[in-house]
């Protein structure tokens, strides 16, 4: 196999390790032998597990930057803004909920790198902070934007961005970690989720 190919296969199965185990838990030999390869032929192809770990960052992120609406929202492009707010006027905003929902779900590296992420949240420094700002700060700050934008416009009723923002987006969470943990149930969570955005349209659009 092309040492190219053997980074890749590297970092998936670091990743299936990760998600499981948990970085601290998982050891540089685990990964090697997931592999089939001796640790020491790990080396030729990365300096060390937080190497592997920085990878997993650069793959996770420009594949999440690409199709998250958290990533890709322009707040400064009035199309983008006609285009969200229309959402919420012609009641399609669950739609816009549910294709984040299922891209986060259904996308393998990007769900197994949340659980990675869960596992270390209390344990590792920077993947505790980078837990923070992926999974409460861009959620927050999108919802908040969101938010503000549609009560300037007359859509919902006013009231403060952020805490109407949490209102929405909060039970949302709780229901994506319910997923992650009984993926069995995602019938019954997409019912709650729908059921839930159709509440709060009642309760703030004006």
């Amino acid at each position: 196999m092309e040492k190219s190919n053997k980074k890749t296969e590297i970092i998936e199965a670091a990743l299936d390790l990760f998600s499981v185990n948990g970085y601290e838990a998982t050891s540089l030999a685990q990964i090697a032998d997931r592999v089939g390869i001796k640790k020491a032929s790990l080396y030729s192809h990365f300096s060390s597990k937080h190497d592997i770990l920085e990878q997993l960052y650069k793959v996770t992120e420009e594949e999440y930057n690409k199709k998250s609406i958290f990533a890709t929202a322009d707040w400064n492009n009035p199309e983008f803004v006609d285009k969200m707010v229309g959402l919420v006027i012609d009641g399609k905003l669950l739609d816009m909920v549910m294709g984040q929902l299922k891209f986060i779900t259904t996308d393998t590296g990007i769900r197994k790198f949340r659980k990675m992420l869960v596992i270390e949240q209390f344990k590792n420094e920077e993947l505790s902070r980078y837990q923070s700002e992926r999974n409460y700060d861009a959620v927050i700050g999108f919802y908040s934007d969101y938010i503000r934008i549609l009560m300037e416009r007359g859509v919902i009723k006013s009231g403060n961005p952020v805490t109407v923002a949490a209102i929405l987006s909060s039970p949302i969470t709780i229901w994506l970690s319910v997923l992650d943990r009984q993926p069995e149930r995602e019938e019954e969570i997409f019912q709650l989720i729908e059921q839930h955005i159709a509440e709060f349209l009642k309760m703030y659009r004006v």
